[in-house]
């Protein structure tokens, strides 16, 4: 995660259902956010979330999930 920050990244968006990212984050200046989606279900309220986590960064974000299934 520290590799991250030195990319400029501030914030981390994790979409994985199951699992955070607490613990590879601690002692960095990493700001997380977990929105857990479900491929096979996704409800409005996730997505809207997920969007206004994006929206409101005024600094890069990563965006990721599980395989690209998310």
């Amino acid at each position: 995660m520290i590799v991250l920050e030195e990319f400029g990244l501030g914030r981390v968006l994790n979409l994985r259902q199951f699992n955070d990212d607490k613990d590879k984050a601690e002692g960095t200046g990493l700001q997380l956010f977990h929105v857990p989606f479900n491929a096979a279900m996704i409800k409005d309220k996730y997505v809207i979330e997920s969007l206004k986590v994006i929206t409101s960064s005024d600094e890069p974000i990563l965006v990721y999930c599980w395989h690209g299934s998310d």
